[in-house]
């Protein structure tokens, strides 16, 4: 029984390594760097396996902004679309990004359970977020609709 345990644990062990490797990896490919284009299409595809009826319309010349930019909005549209699918009890769910007075602006809004109470900590790492690229996020309908609306500096920052 010892010599085969001896044998079996580096074996073990090296099978065990090679999963870790492997969530890791995954792990960081999960957090790599998306284009708003590319977030988008995963929203499509995240939004496509829920019951709730979701649209996007996207009015935003992606394809000019920098990648900082691009990585803010990308992270801040999954953050608020995995609120709405995780939280809010939502059947619709209508994102629209769009620039208006040198701001590129996202609105976001569910016809969900929205929030009970504003205490001013809600969406705590997305304010964090917005720190970086001279941006806010403001509740405009805290319930029937729930309405969020982010604004970012579209001038270089």
């Amino acid at each position: 029984f010892i010599t085969c345990a001896f044998i079996l644990v580096p074996i073990v062990d090296s099978i065990y390594r090679s999963f870790l490797d492997y969530r890791v990896r995954n792990i960081i490919n999960n957090l790599k760097f998306r284009t708003v284009s590319e977030e988008i299409e995963h929203l499509n595809e995240f939004f496509a396996m829920t019951d709730i009826d979701y649209q996007l319309q996207n009015d935003l010349n992606v394809e000019a902004m920098a990648p900082l930019m691009q990585s803010s909005i990308g992270m801040i549209l999954r953050e608020l679309s995995n609120n709405v699918i995780k939280h809010s009890q939502a059947q619709t769910c209508r994102i629209h990004l769009f620039e208006n007075q040198e701001k590129l602006v996202m609105t976001i809004t569910d016809d969900g359970v929205g929030f009970d109470d504003l205490t001013g900590n809600e969406l705590k790492s997305i304010r964090d977020r917005l720190l970086l690229v001279k941006g806010d996020v403001e509740i405009l309908s805290q319930a029937k609709p729930t309405m969020i609306q982010v604004s970012i500096s579209s001038k270089e920052n």
